[in-house]
């Protein structure tokens, strides 16, 4: 009997991303992160560990 892998959540090879220093500089000058307030989650998603 022959297995299917078409399950996505079954580990397979793990393809490492090198990126030199300037390479990634390069990259986060034509991608900057944006800060959006709107992206922040809600107070009341915030987990507070019990005291």
């Amino acid at each position: 009997m022959q297995e299917n892998n078409n399950n996505p959540y079954v580990l397979g090879p793990v393809k490492e991303w090198k990126m030199t220093l300037e390479e990634l500089a390069a990259y986060v000058e034509k991608h900057p992160i944006i800060y959006r307030e709107e992206l922040k989650p809600s107070v009341g998603l915030t987990m507070r560990l019990p005291s």
